[in-house]
């Protein structure tokens, strides 16, 4: 957590490779938050929008 309330964590997948990076408050409905090309095997995210909310979850799918 960040001092502006904002949620910075590190992706761990394969390099060379597109991942939607997605967020969800319920684990039901996923959200996209943005899309990231690793070009190392981990890459530093940041939720911005993570002050709106008390409790979420995140996940990174591969993209097609």
């Amino acid at each position: 957590l960040l001092g502006n309330g904002a949620f910075q964590f590190t992706v761990v997948g394969q390099s060379n490779r597109t991942y939607a990076v997605e967020f969800s408050t319920n684990l039901s409905t996923w959200t996209n938050l943005t899309s990231v090309t690793l070009t190392n095997t981990t890459s530093t995210v940041t939720d911005n929008s993570a002050t709106n909310s008390k409790t979420r979850f995140y996940r990174l799918r591969a993209s097609p």
